[in-house]
């Protein structure tokens, strides 16, 4: 099936180069080159090449091609090397404040559209965090764009996965004051307490009814933190005071600047060194996950009170044995 997905890929990309070459292109995209044969190979080469045959100087004469063009970029970078994407993020930035300086704060705008906002179709953290860090420092960006860049980026450079979760002081529903990183579990689930969000209301519900999650709570494998990105008002003690009480119950709003909440639900899943290991997760999904995770270990326990078991069994009876011989 894996061979049988890129196979399609590169044949897609195939597809691309025709395609790319069509009289209505804003410009001629690149073709990568036939030696060239694995998928990451093909698509670094068009994302590393793809706006040598783009005028600059005039490209954004025309917002809406230059847009559509960007679009493509973007959509072959999670295919190809994260270090050419980067390095390839830099030199547009580059050669746009060469050459069309009046028109910077448009390719920020684009790169927020396209890879940051509700509608993007990519959230490429790495990549949208080189645009976000360059926009927030850029003097031809107004000064309200660039704390929203600043922020974005502040967010994002937190919170990014593989990066350990942002010590932020939390307050729980109790009243006791502490940092995130105090709560120690093998793993954390932290669900983002959005009280306007309908998803987030059905998100939180469902996975306090599961099953499997509970028992993984209850056997000390999981810890679940819903998070209030406020303060730890009596208002909200008074909204949370049905929350499962199995959870860790808290609110910080600290959370505002280091956690990325753009995707709602907002889901945050961390190992026991607290390093972010994947976010905006869906909940269907992780019901799905938790479930297998609860069998696997389950069948494993079972497994191993078989083998001891049967380990007593052999040394009763090598023991039953030994004093007939003897």
């Amino acid at each position: 099936m894996r061979k049988k997905i890129i196979f399609s890929l590169v044949a897609l990309i195939c597809a691309y180069c025709a395609w790319a070459q069509a009289p209505q292109r804003y410009f001629q995209y690149p073709e990568p080159p036939e030696s060239l044969e694995t998928l990451d190979q093909r698509t670094s080469f068009l994302v590393e090449h793809f706006w040598e045959r783009c005028n600059l100087k005039s490209a954004f004469s025309s917002r809406a091609k230059m847009h559509e063009a960007f679009n493509d970029y973007v959509s072959f970078m999670p295919y190809a090397d994260t270090t050419v994407v980067c390095q390839s993020v830099r030199k547009l930035i580059k050669d746009v404040k060469k050459n069309a300086p009046d028109h910077i704060s448009v390719l920020f705008e684009m790169a927020e559209s396209s890879l940051y906002s509700d509608s993007a179709e990519y959230l490429i953290d790495p990549v949208y965090l080189i645009f976000a860090n360059a926009a927030a420092k850029s003097k031809d960006v107004s000064k309200e764009a660039r704390e929203r860049y600043a922020m974005q980026a502040s967010q994002i450079g937190a919170s990014i996965v593989g990066n350990k979760l942002p010590n932020i002081d939390i307050t729980t529903v109790n009243g006791e004051s502490k940092k995130l990183n105090d709560i120690s579990a093998s793993y954390l689930l932290i669900i983002f307490d959005d009280p306007n969000d309908p998803e987030n209301l059905m998100a939180r519900v469902r996975l306090s009814a599961d099953y499997s999650l509970n028992k993984l709570i209850e056997r000390g494998d999981m810890t679940v933190i819903s998070l209030y990105p406020g303060k730890a008002d009596q208002t909200w003690k008074d909204r949370v005071s049905t929350y499962p009480a199995n959870w860790v119950i808290a609110a910080s709003p600290e959370a505002n600047k280091y956690f990325d909440q753009r995707v709602k639900p907002t889901i945050y899943y961390a190992n026991k060194e607290q390093e972010i290991l994947s976010k905006s997760l869906v909940a269907e999904n992780l019901l799905v996950a938790f479930r297998k995770v609860l069998q696997n270990k389950e069948r494993i326990e079972e497994a191993r009170e078989e083998a001891k078991r049967k380990a007593l069994e052999q040394k009763n009876s090598d023991t039953q044995s030994s004093v007939a011989n003897s």
